[in-house]
């Protein structure tokens, strides 16, 4: 039997077909060729130019090949809906329906970073940029700005 995370377009391809018929199709189609990539074993799917109804049919062939992939995990990508008007459905459509799957399945859901959204099947294979913690580039940033208040201080109380 293939392993569906493997290849994983076939499952994609009815939503490919129906995404053809929005309306903005023609200037902003959505592929899987375009939409639907693996990083580092992580599948990642990028719901921009779906609309709600087929970003929730995305996300049900999606949410099964978080236990299959090599990486324990897969991605949405939902944007942070700054070019929508009146902001976008898709992040918490996608947030709503991944941990609805997570609390059903035992798993979890975390936010890797704005407009990405991960739902984590297994722990133990995923990948740094998914595990939980505090990432070394925020105690990094957290070291630049107490610097940078210090430097303010000692300008402030040394005039």
């Amino acid at each position: 039997m293939p392993n569906p995370a493997a290849d994983p377009t076939e499952a994609f391809a009815p939503i490919e077909a129906d995404a053809r018929t929005l309306r903005w199709a023609d200037e902003r189609p959505w592929t899987v060729r375009t939409h639907l990539r693996v990083e580092e074993g992580v599948v990642v799917l990028d719901l921009h130019d779906l609309n709600a109804r087929l970003a929730k049919q995305a996300l049900d062939a999606l949410i099964p090949l978080a236990e299959t992939a090599e990486s324990g995990a897969v991605v949405v990508v939902t944007g942070r809906g700054l070019h929508s008007r009146g902001g976008s459905v898709l992040p918490q459509l996608a947030h709503k329906r991944l941990l609805a799957a997570a609390r059903h399945r035992g798993w979890r859901v975390t936010i890797p970073r704005a407009g990405r959204i991960a739902l984590v099947a297994d722990e133990s294979r995923i990948p740094h940029w998914l595990q939980t913690g505090t990432s070394p580039w925020t105690w990094v940033l957290l070291a630049l700005i107490a610097a940078g208040i210090l430097a303010t201080v000692w300008r402030v109380v040394g005039a």
